[in-house]
């Protein structure tokens, strides 16, 4: 289970606010509402506390923390929808300043009909961008992006050049998802667009006090034509509509990607691409005696390996899946100036699952199917 530091044990999120930072540091952080179980007095059980915003990955409504007991959720259902234009659902603001979308939506399996559902437009953005740390940070910074990722293209592919300056997790590259979704970002013209709105508004939009700036999250949503989406939601039976708490996932993500697209970095090996076969963020995770508990109050190391923190899947499906590779760089140039015949594609790694033997020619896989 996961642990942050400064909150109570079996700390409930209750809702997500503002986001903050101090004017003279660039760490950007956001308030948390919390159910601190230990008192059933009023106005001790409900406070606020704030979490890095880099930690978004893992803050979802209704979620715990820290927890030493199982709660049973109150009130709450999963419900699927197809999305006709995220575009054209209505946005208000709710009496905190927190932006939400809203729509009369029926379940593709006909039990909710005609219903209306409220969903943070923070948790949209969590599901489709904020899936790491690093897009967490990028996602509030309007040159992060192009400044770490030179695109180009080609007839039948794209490549991705990945200066040795970009603080994208080396490891993460290994998993075929994420490269998936990396690449979504920076490729197709509604998610990028939609990516790049968040930082715009926080530009325009933060309001400043002598020490803090503050800033009430909102972005444009690509339109998800089509996309079914898998919601854990709450009734309120006094104001007749459906809350949503968290997105589970999301199933025919629309992408106007229809080629290769090859990450190409000098950091590459042979060497770094076997080894992932045998232990890859996975098998890092195995080193921890259990999941590090998270402190917002400390700087983290660079020079200190990076620790897995395992948190809740989200299940995310393109429309239209495409390939991704990795390759080295072989000649270094100016930017944009390698094409194909300066770069060695990497294989991606083979296993067998019989018994080894020292004459074998590829690594050894192993099942781990049991949570």
């Amino acid at each position: 289970m996961t642990k942050i530091k400064n909150f109570p044990e079996n700390a409930r999120i209750t809702f997500l606010g503002s986001i903050f930072k101090e004017r003279k540091n660039p760490e950007c952080y956001i308030n948390i509402g919390l159910e601190n179980y230990k008192y059933s007095i009023e106005n001790q059980r409900y406070i606020l506390k704030y979490a890095r915003f880099s930690n978004m990955p893992l803050l979802a409504r209704n979620r715990r923390f820290n927890q030493t007991e199982t709660f049973i959720p109150f009130n709450e259902s999963t419900i699927t929808i197809q999305i006709d234009n995220f575009q054209k659902w209505n946005i208000f603001i709710n009496d905190s300043g927190q932006y939400n979308f809203s729509n009369i939506v029926s379940d593709i399996n006909e039990k909710y009909k005609d219903i209306e559902i409220i969903l943070p437009q923070i948790e949209l953005a969590r599901v489709l961008f904020l899936h790491n740390a690093y897009l967490s940070r990028s996602a509030l910074d309007q040159t992060r992006l192009s400044g770490e990722f030179d695109i180009i293209k080609g007839e039948n592919q794209t490549l991705i050049n990945i200066p040795t300056f970009c603080n994208f997790p080396l490891s993460q590259y290994d998993n075929v998802g994420m490269r998936r979704l990396l690449a979504w970002i920076l490729l197709d013209t509604e998610a990028r667009t939609s990516f790049e709105s968040i930082s715009k508004n926080f530009l325009s939009e933060k309001f400043q006090t002598k020490v803090r700036e503050y800033w009430n999250f909102n972005f444009i949503p690509p339109s998800l034509k089509g996309a079914e989406i898998t919601l854990k939601v709450y009734f309120s039976p006094k104001k007749n509509k459906y809350y949503v708490n968290e997105i589970l996932a999301i199933s025919n993500l629309p992408s106007e990607i229809n080629h290769t697209v090859i990450f190409c970095s000098p950091k590459f090996t042979v060497k770094n691409t076997q080894e992932s076969s045998q232990g890859s963020s996975r098998g890092s995770k195995h080193l921890q005696e259990e999941d590090p508990i998270i402190d917002d109050k400390k700087e983290a190391n660079s020079d200190k390996k990076i620790a897995i923190i395992d948190s809740p899947k989200i299940t995310l499906a393109l429309s239209s899946p495409f390939e991704t590779k990795k390759a080295v760089i072989k000649r270094s140039g100016k930017k944009g100036s390698f094409n194909n015949d300066d770069i060695i594609t990497l294989p991606e790694p083979d296993v067998g699952t019989g018994e080894s033997t020292i004459f074998g020619e590829i690594g050894r896989g192993e099942f781990e199917n049991c949570q």
